[in-house]
């Protein structure tokens, strides 16, 4: 939870020295941390309130289905899936069910919590970042150019 403030207060330095519209891409494991994102919150209001746009993309824990993959169990053909062969117990298979929920369910609710800030969250693992980042980047340029 202690790296949300320096998080905030470095997007807050940032957006003090810009002078165009920029974009902000965050990369930060805030997936757990609903509790602590206020301060992080607060500083992207502020960029957005500037003109600026930002973007949180996160890490994914290797061997897990992605996030908007449908739920389940490590499998031999979810993206990432470990080389290891599927849990012989019911407790272990339990226990990396529990352990995809509880992950899938932290972004989920992180991807709420900005999208009422029209931010994009983005997980790092999945064939989204790149091109919505040089997308952003484009709207930026091409916005730029017509001054």
């Amino acid at each position: 939870p202690e790296k949300v403030p320096v998080l905030a207060r470095a997007l807050l330095q940032a957006v003090g020295r810009g002078h165009d519209n920029e974009l902000y891409v965050l990369l930060a494991d805030v997936l757990e941390l609903d509790d602590h994102l206020e301060p992080l919150v607060q500083a992207v209001r502020v960029a957005l309130g500037r003109h600026h746009q930002v973007l949180l993309v996160c890490p994914w824990p290797p061997g897990l289905p992605l996030p908007d993959s449908a739920p389940g169990v490590f499998t031999e053909d979810a993206p990432g899936a470990p080389a290891a062969p599927l849990p012989r117990n019911l407790l272990e298979l339990l226990g990396q069910a529990a352990t995809v929920t509880r992950f899938q369910d932290a972004y989920q609710r992180l991807r709420r919590r900005f999208a009422g800030l029209g931010v994009p969250v983005v997980c790092a693992a999945s064939d989204e970042p790149t091109p919505l980042i040089l997308n952003r980047l484009e709207r930026l340029r091409s916005a730029g150019g017509k001054r």
